[in-house]
């Protein structure tokens, strides 16, 4: 976990010359850019990718609705 956290630094810090004027269009590049070095790093670590993560039977929704109904 300690490589994935440099990188995303490294990232950020390579996006840092982006000025706050750029347009949207230039913010979602970026973010589609960082997102796929993102997913490279995590198959070139051997690390699960997100979509391949276990899914809880539940949403956070439903598990907040039926502790409130625990708590009456």
């Amino acid at each position: 976990m300690n490589e994935i956290k440099k990188y995303t630094e490294k990232l950020f810090e390579d996006i840092k010359h982006i000025d706050e004027d750029d347009n949207e269009y230039t913010a979602n590049s970026v973010h589609y850019e960082v997102g796929k070095k993102v997913r490279n790093t995590i198959k070139e670590l051997g690390g699960t990718m997100p979509e391949d993560l276990p899914t809880p039977d539940k949403s956070l929704k439903e598990l907040d609705k039926d502790a409130k109904c625990l708590k009456r």
